[in-house]
């Protein structure tokens, strides 16, 4: 094949063309091969981001500067014109989540959670843990316990994920579930246990929520070994202040409750225990149980 001769007139009506069509439209024009306008146009040193029928013009969604689409950093739908850009949007906007905190029933079965075997907090994040991350999380043994709270968080505009923890030896698996929200974490820091009894104990819906929530996590419901048969339903905590407050709590669901304290053997943990009795008999104890409808420990085991 004799190679095409380009003239000036070509080398210009080829400048004109590139940028506003196709390699192979302008080919069929000037009636010479693709790979003919290809390699003319590298040896010109024209570029593909010259192309404007395909290349748009648009503004960075932070500072809002002119630029072309491929030139630029896109997360998504979204478009900047530098990496810091990108930061402060994000900071902004990204991790920005609308959290429900009004009286409702997850609120109120959140916070009972939290009370007990959940916890919210700050942590450090990262390789030299410089950044702080708002938390609340759950770790527990029963992947149902695990996915109700979730489920909440959920309803509350939170964005949870579930982790399955795999443990080595004779240890059970665990479920781990985390949201992150710096509003939550500063709401749950400024509450008092007043603060709670005010906001959950005005109605019963709310208390049982907030007691179905306790339990949960602190919780048993079993049959005691001996000659009389005897069923137990209790709450245990070491912090007698919560103990307290959810002996009330029962108290206004119209159950009655007694409060002990025994010693802790176990090392490394905290000197004693609070263990918070449904009394009655059984037929109470089951009535208890049939009222805040757990999702874990209903049945005698």
């Amino acid at each position: 094949m004799i190679p095409h001769r380009w003239t000036d007139d070509d080398v210009e009506r080829l400048r004109e063309l590139y940028p506003r069509m196709p390699n192979r439209e302008i080919a069929r024009i000037l009636g010479v091969s693709k790979l003919a306008i290809d390699h003319k146009t590298e040896r010109l040193g024209l570029r593909w981001t010259e192309k404007t029928y395909r290349v748009k013009n648009i503004a960075c969604d932070n500072c809002g500067k002119i630029m072309l689409r491929q030139l630029s950093t896109m997360t998504g739908n979204h478009c900047f014109c530098s990496a810091k850009c990108y930061n402060e949007w994000k900071s902004k906007h990204a991790y920005t989540v609308e959290v429900n905190l009004s009286a409702s029933p997850d609120l109120a079965y959140v916070c009972g959670v939290l009370l007990g075997d959940g916890f919210c907090g700050r942590f450090s994040q990262g390789r030299r843990k410089e950044a702080f991350v708002s938390m609340i999380a759950l770790e527990v043994v029963e992947k149902t316990f695990a996915l109700s709270f979730m489920e909440s968080l959920q309803r509350l505009g939170l964005r949870p994920r579930i982790y399955r923890n795999r443990k080595k030896g004779n240890r059970r698996d665990t479920y781990f579930v985390k949201a992150y929200s710096k509003k939550f974490h500063q709401w749950w820091t400024e509450q008092n246990l007043p603060d709670l009894e005010d906001m959950f104990f005005r109605d019963t819906e709310l208390l049982k929520e907030f007691v179905r929530g306790f339990y949960e996590s602190e919780g048993s419901y079993y049959k005691r070994a001996g000659p009389y048969d005897e069923t137990l339903c209790q709450l245990s905590n070491t912090d007698l202040e919560i103990t307290e407050l959810f002996k009330k709590a029962i108290s206004r669901l119209s159950f009655k409750t007694s409060v002990y304290c025994h010693k802790e053997r176990r090392k490394d943990r905290k000197q004693f225990v609070y263990n918070l009795n449904i009394l009655g008999g059984k037929h109470e104890r089951a009535r208890f149980i049939q009222l805040i409808k757990p999702c874990i420990k209903n049945s005698v085991y």
